[in-house]
């Protein structure tokens, strides 16, 4: 998967951002517009249906991205519509959001590294976005895209399944209608039989019908087979799906345990050596005992994990090579924060990840990696 990097956004003349290709943090006080640029992004990228910020602006906003080949995309959205611009150069894109022509589209630009993947581009850009705020019950809403990272596609083979459901409905209904002309030819045959030679040529009669039946057996015949290989089409393909799916999981195990240890060293005592099989899966987990702090770090772990642009030889993945994260570590202390941001710092150093990260805490993070400060009186905001 070709890693997504976001390099510049706009609102007006008066706030451009401009990233760089490894740690970005933009900072401000509560209630300054930070969640609001956040979402406005996603708006913007179409992985958000709807905005519902209040912004005084006339102008339509716009994100750059970079995918492969040094490709540079314009991508844009007016406020009140259901449609994606992409422009690059002279050749312009217009796409609706939550279809499948605009998963296409990304799905280009990332250029995926196998079929598992094609399928899954909007997956994989939504979960390249985190808040605290999904780490209630409601994450696992994020299980779909989570499991297409992994490249299980749920909504393929569930398409396939439909596509054997109704073949299998119409096979019932021909098998009926068989079964129906069946009786009503030896009906007819009785009636001919009863009335003997009223009727001319009765056997002709019967023959045609006859035929007709054939034809109709035959149709059931054929779609029988095709119904049956069907069947084993599916099992293969999820078989290949499993196989490839578990053997992602097994191959990320190790860097999600060591960023766990890293980050939250009494991690193996308290979660009993939690996976990310079970937390994919989301079994064999009780977190009743674990703070928001040490949620925060697991499902960062996890995020960080998946996220990161891997190829080589032996193993690529499907992650973006982006991660963008909302005020993610207001309930961890000093030790954790210090810790997080360096294995931030080991990761986009080597260019497996670009971190956005949107915060108020800006103590700590080196100055050139400040890519914006919103307005720090509480209450002013650059949306007006």
């Amino acid at each position: 998967m070709s890693q997504i990097k976001i390099k510049k956004f706009y609102l007006n003349e008066e706030t451009q951002i401009l990233f760089n290709d490894g740690e970005n943090y933009i900072v401000g006080l509560t209630a300054t517009g930070k969640t609001t640029l956040f979402n406005l992004i996603q708006f913007i990228l179409g992985i958000r249906k709807n905005f519902n910020g209040i912004i005084n602006n006339s102008q339509k906003p716009y994100i750059t991205c970079e995918f492969t080949n040094n490709r540079l995309i314009k991508i844009s959205r007016d406020f009140n519509s259901n449609e994606v611009v992409f422009t690059e150069g002279n050749t312009i894109k217009t796409v609706k959001v939550n279809s499948s022509e605009l998963n296409e589209v990304y799905s280009s630009f990332m250029n995926p590294s196998t079929e598992h993947y094609k399928r899954s581009a909007l997956d994989i850009l939504n979960f390249s976005f985190l808040t605290a705020i999904d780490l209630g019950k409601s994450y696992f809403y994020k299980k779909k895209p989570l499991k297409s990272i992994l490249g299980y596609n749920e909504e393929y083979l569930e398409s396939i399944e439909n596509d054997i459901n109704k073949l299998k409905s119409g096979l019932e209904i021909e098998k009926q209608s068989l079964n129906l002309l069946d009786i009503y030819i030896e009906n007819v045959r009785a009636s001919l039989l009863s009335i003997n030679g009223v009727v001319e040529n009765p056997d002709q009669i019967i023959g045609i019908l006859e035929m007709e039946l054939t034809k109709v057996k035959k149709t059931y015949e054929s779609n029988y087979e095709l119904l049956q290989r069907s069947k084993e089409i599916y099992d293969h393909e999820l078989t290949l799906y499993d196989e490839f799916f578990q053997g992602r999981i097994l191959e990320l195990q190790p860097y999600f345990q060591e960023v766990l240890n890293l980050i939250m060293p009494s991690f193996e005592s308290k979660l009993n050596n939690l996976t990310l099989s079970d937390l994919i899966n989301n079994k064999n987990i009780n977190m009743n005992n674990t703070s928001m702090g040490e949620k925060i770090i697991i499902y960062f772990a996890l995020h960080l994990t998946l996220c990161r642009s891997l190829s080589n030889e032996k193993f690529q993945n499907g992650g973006s090579g982006l991660l963008v994260t909302d005020e993610l570590f207001i309930f961890n202390d000093n030790y954790s924060l210090k810790r997080i941001r360096n294995k931030i710092n080991e990761v986009t150093k080597v260019g497996e990840l670009q971190y956005i990260g949107f915060t108020q805490d800006s103590m700590q993070i080196p100055k050139e990696n400040i890519v914006f400060s919103l307005p720090q009186n509480k209450g002013g905001s650059i949306f007006g």
